[in-house]
């Protein structure tokens, strides 16, 4: 999937409000590639512009038969009681497909996460096995509106996992760690810095340039 500017505003726990025009592509954008549900979890930091936190977030995605490419994205908070789950699931899809139908591109496919960090006491194990049926209502919301959800993770406590994964060994039990930002997975990218010398300042300076003065007139 490619990573394009096409955005709609977030969705905030208030209400879901209407999506923001999408932006077409500035000069600075870059194409990505993503095709494994690493890639995807490190990405969502960057799709949304921030690190989203105590949030379920569906991404559309448009262009099946091609490269893929990212349409809108929306965020509403894990409702506190699980009874809301269900109201917020639909909400969250209807407002997301509703708000892509209405720039004329209609979601062919959709990514879901749901992001929150442990309680005291938990891990991002229990993490994960507690927000699985929000996942799942989440996948159902989007299904009831033919969009399917190809993929489906939890973020939490530094790692993911995925609800969508096909054999029991491709996501770990412990989740996997994300990726590090500004670098490739695994491994922090850092720029080495030109070593720059100190001026002397003040009273420094001054002794400084009298002593090279005196240096001078006594050479012969």
């Amino acid at each position: 999937m490619t990573n394009h500017s096409d955005t709609t505003g977030p969705f905030e726990n208030s209400g879901i409000s209407g999506p923001e025009p999408a932006t077409g592509p500035s000069a600075h954008d870059t194409q990505v590639t993503l095709r494994t549900p690493a890639e995807l979890a490190d990405a969502l930091p960057y799709l949304l512009g921030y690190r989203p936190e105590d949030s379920m977030v569906l991404v559309a995605l448009h262009d099946r038969g091609g490269p893929g490419r990212f349409g809108g994205r929306a965020r509403l908070g894990i409702p506190a009681s699980e009874e809301d789950w269900e109201a917020a699931a639909r909400q969250l899809a209807r407002g997301l497909v509703t708000g892509s139908e209405r720039r004329g591109t209609r979601p062919e496919q959709m990514v879901a996460y749901v992001c929150q960090e442990p309680a005291r006491g938990e891990t991002g194990r229990d993490v994960k096995r507690r927000l699985e049926r929000l996942a799942h209502l989440l996948r159902v919301a989007c299904g009831d509106l033919d969009v399917p959800v190809i993929e489906a993770l939890c973020v939490s406590d530094g790692r993911f996992w995925s609800y969508c994964c096909p054999t029991a060994g491709c996501s770990p039990d412990d989740g996997s760690p994300m990726g590090l930002p500004g670098g490739s997975r695994g491994r922090r990218r850092r720029r080495k810095r030109p070593r720059t010398r100190k001026r002397p300042s003040g009273s420094r300076a001054r002794r400084q340039g009298r002593t090279g003065r005196r240096s001078s007139q006594q050479r012969p």
